[in-house]
């Protein structure tokens, strides 16, 4: 399979994935699903706006640091760890304008500090991201439950 099937293919998982969240409840995936689902949200909205942006999301962190790690990022897994601790009390804060007006008034320290954590996961390629989302798939396949047809990955 060449890389722009295989792109294809991970990009139709993630969709079929993310709606069955938006449509009955991410608790309706399987962990390995919803693995893949974060790990592919994170890896995007990180890769175009930073942890700014990223905090924004409705997330659960401790299994997007997880995805990353299953994934074989610990990198990426440590720096969102350490953009975590910037927060108060390392909590990062739940209220988007709230979240906003703390970042704003950070200033540059934050953002400096925040773009140096992000290099770690900027430094991941898209076909290596790519194919550590194929391996994931691969190895807990039993736990995914697709309509897509996923036979040109295994």
């Amino acid at each position: 399979m060449d890389s722009k099937q295989r792109f294809e293919t991970l990009i139709t998982v993630e969709s079929e994935l993310a709606k069955r969240a938006d449509n009955f409840g991410v608790l309706t995936l399987s962990k390995a699903e919803r693995l893949y689902v974060l790990a592919s949200w994170a890896k995007g909205a990180l890769d175009c706006n930073g942890f700014a942006y990223f905090f924004l999301g409705p997330c659960n962190l401790p299994e997007v640091i997880e995805a990353f790690e299953q994934l074989g990022f610990q990198k990426a897994a440590d720096a969102i760890r350490k953009a975590i601790e910037e927060f108060p009390d390392a909590r990062p804060i739940g209220d988007s304008e709230e979240l906003k007006r703390w970042v704003e008034s950070q200033g540059e320290r934050l953002a400096s500090t925040w773009n140096r954590l992000c290099e770690p996961i900027w430094e991941i390629t898209t076909e290596e991201f790519d194919e550590a989302l194929t391996s994931f798939l691969r190895s807990r396949i039993d736990e995914f439950k697709l309509e897509t047809n996923v036979s040109l990955l295994l």
